[in-house]
């Protein structure tokens, strides 16, 4: 009887495993197939003559490029601004910030002067990826792409602000170490790249979990997610092979299939998450106590938000009291709070809405203000140097100059 038991037992568990796998094969050709239906029919409503890549114009106005996609409202003048939007996980560069750019640029009129960067990183549910490869990805965009503006404002939604927490730790860190290295002022350098970071502004962090999701979501999605990666690799190995053969499956450049670990990462109370909130503050404390530029940066949860756990973080609030503005949010004293659920509160509809018109004010203080002028001028003093490295203990005492004060709004967090 037993032996019986055990022959059906294994015999249960093959049918579930075989099963399994055919299914793991056909989703992903049913896939394929559809969406090269679907790219036919594209190609035949759109005629002959229609691109078969979208190129930059009156009617396309975002320009594709390596790292997501880029827009411009200068006017053909070399734009001062740039306004980074990173999405966060189970979305993309192209569909997850809807309307807010031209929205913010309608609002602004004929003062919207800016760039805008839908970033991009690997994020949907069967692609290889984590924060820290996204937040190399991006500190690589800003060095090396996008280095030519003098002020940096990045807007992100839910694992998009974990992403830069990370690239900007990744160049102030080391800039910190040498602060509070002992073995003197000579020793201090600066190097260019570090640099980048005294051109960031402001974060603005929208539905960001800084010390991840809630229990509800790791028990229903996270953690069931995680367990069944055997499968997932399955799935995604399969895919690859199949895009070999139907070319409108393959992945974007420099993206591919697997497992993605930021899933795991977003778990309830995840310890790294807040070692890394933890190492964050304690950097932009170091560079207030050294008098270096740093950004502020202020959160927004939605009224309707069950995905991720309340943070003990104290944010640099930035008090825009407009009368849009005070409509829309709970409270002013500390992070805002709109109306909207964790993938609706970025949404915008039109100009009033209460994110365009934050957003707004913040563009507008760096247009008309003289927020930045003492980093604009230690960084344009280190890239004098043509990629050598600065003597950080110069740098302070430049930055430390009474003859350019601090901005109004940069201080240190309570």
């Amino acid at each position: 009887m037993t032996l019986a038991l055990e022959i059906d037992s294994q015999l249960a568990a093959a049918l579930i495993t075989a099963v399994a796998t055919i299914l793991a094969a056909l989703i992903p050709i049913v896939v394929a197939v559809r969406s090269r239906r679907r790219t036919k029919r594209s190609r035949r409503a759109a005629g002959p003559d229609a691109p078969r890549t979208p190129t930059k114009g009156p009617d396309n106005p975002w320009m594709s490029v390596d790292y997501g996609r880029l827009r411009s409202w200068s006017d053909g003048q070399r734009p001062r601004i740039l306004i980074v939007f990173v999405h966060g996980v189970m979305s993309d560069a192209e569909r997850a910030w809807g309307r807010l750019p031209e929205l913010l640029a309608e609002r602004r009129g004929d003062a919207a002067r800016f760039d805008a960067l839908s970033f991009g990183y690997p994020a949907k549910l069967l692609h290889r990826s984590d924060i820290r490869r996204a937040a190399e990805r991006l500190r690589h965009a800003i060095v090396e792409t996008y280095s030519e503006y003098d002020d940096y404002i990045f807007v992100t939604h839910s694992t998009g602000g974990l992403v830069v927490k990370l690239a900007m730790l990744e160049l102030l860190e080391p800039i910190v170490e040498q602060l509070s290295d002992s073995r003197g002022e000579e020793s201090r350098t600066m190097s260019v790249d570090s640099s980048r970071a005294f051109r960031v502004r402001r974060i603005v962090n929208i539905a960001v979990p800084h010390s991840g999701g809630t229990k509800a979501l790791t028990l229903l999605l996270i953690l069931p997610y995680t367990l069944l990666s055997p499968l997932v690799w399955l799935v995604a190995w399969v895919l690859t092979c199949v895009a070999f053969v139907f070319k409108g499956l393959q992945p974007p450049r420099g993206y591919s299939y697997g497992f993605n670990t930021i899933a795991w990462q977003l778990r309830y109370e995840n310890r790294w998450l807040r070692s890394m909130e933890e190492r964050f503050r304690a950097v932009l404390l170091c560079c207030d106590d050294h008098c270096l530029p740093r950004p502020l940066s202020v959160d927004i949860h939605g009224t309707d938000d069950s995905a991720i756990a309340e943070a003990d973080r104290e944010a640099d609030v930035i008090r825009f009291v407009g009368e849009a503005l005070s409509r829309h949010t709970s409270r002013l004293d500390g992070p805002l709070v709109m109306l909207g659920a964790h993938p609706t509160v970025k949404n915008a509809q039109s100009t009033s809405d209460a994110i365009v018109v934050f957003l707004s004010e913040i563009v507008e203080s760096l247009d008309t203000g003289t927020v930045g002028s003492i980093a604009r001028a230690t960084v344009v003093r280190s890239l004098e140097l043509d990629g050598a490295s600065r003597p950080i203990g110069s740098l302070v005492e430049a930055a430390a100059s009474p003859e350019e004060p601090r901005d109004v709004d940069e201080r240190k967090p309570e």
